[in-house]
């Protein structure tokens, strides 16, 4: 497996992911649905997507919801003041910042960039999202899956986190990459709650080489979990976004390590058959 950058700095980290969070887009050549279909599609809707997190109680993490529209501007013109979790406030979105994209000619996309923050613990599943506009009015829009667990208890330090990958263009598998900070570390599992059937093809030890700027005192060379987990959907999915859960056994006891960066798996060269054929899946069939 490739070796990765080691982010040191929590502001590069920061907006590292405000950039990587916003799916990037790959333009087509051909529209095979025709222009007649399209009208069958909501005017702004979102990307349905397959996402699990597993955080820390009052942690925060950044987490981007991505608006797909047709016409010049989304959502009718309106302005987002703020989103929130739809029938529950045990999660607290602060809007940050929109990003604009563009699939087609036909189709254009917008990024919801949020900062979120987990001040109660428990299980927080969720399909909407309600978003709230400066001219007081409110709507309400699907969004695939998303489920939110946040735990009350202490990260192990054995693992440095930073160095995963952050985005891929393959929404059937999910890579991690963590490295060891300390010796004799055994992996006990990788958790995570997904729509999407699962299955660990591998967690094995392997040498991890950092790069020169990043490089720790006493040397660049390391040893890594590498791991890699297939992902089965029933259904088409434009992404999953995966923050799991990983169980690691340090002297025979086990710990759990929360990691800092999480995986927008097929979130790189999203097409508008993706996302169309994906919301016809989930919502119009």
């Amino acid at each position: 497996m490739n070796s990765a950058r080691f982010f040191k700095s929590p502001l590069f980290l920061f907006l590292l992911l405000l950039f990587t969070c916003c799916p990037v887009e790959a333009q087509e050549d051909e529209a095979p649905y025709p222009d007649s279909a399209l009208k069958d599609f909501p005017a702004t809707f979102f990307a349905p997507a397959d996402n699990y997190m597993a955080v820390l109680k009052d942690s925060e993490h950044p987490i981007s919801f991505y608006a797909v529209y047709q016409g010049k501007q989304p959502f009718e013109g309106r302005n987002v003041e703020q989103v929130i979790m739809t029938n529950d406030e045990n999660i607290q979105f602060t809007l940050n910042e929109e990003q604009n994209g563009s699939l087609s000619d036909r189709i254009q996309t917008r990024s919801l960039l949020t900062e979120a923050t987990f001040p109660e613990a428990g299980r927080f599943e969720f399909d909407r999202i309600t978003l709230l506009f400066t001219d007081g009015s409110r709507e309400t829009y699907p969004i695939g899956r998303f489920v939110i667990e946040v735990f009350d208890d202490q990260d192990s330090d054995v693992l440095n986190t930073y160095t995963t990958t952050a985005m891929t263009s393959n929404n059937t598998y999910l890579p991690c990459e963590y490295v060891w900070q300390r010796d004799d570390l055994a992996f006990a599992g990788l958790d995570m709650d997904l729509a999407a059937e699962h299955e660990l093809l591998f967690a094995r030890e392997e040498p991890f080489v950092y790069a020169n700027e990043d490089s720790p005192e006493g040397g660049g060379k390391a040893t890594c979990f590498a791991i890699e987990t297939q992902l089965m959907a029933e259904r088409p999915t434009v992404y999953h976004f995966i923050l799991p859960r990983v169980r690691v056994r340090v002297d025979g006891v086990e710990q759990a390590v929360y990691p800092k960066l999480g995986c927008y798996c097929g979130g790189l060269e999203i097409t508008e058959t993706e996302v169309l054929e994906a919301y016809e899946a989930w919502y119009l069939s």
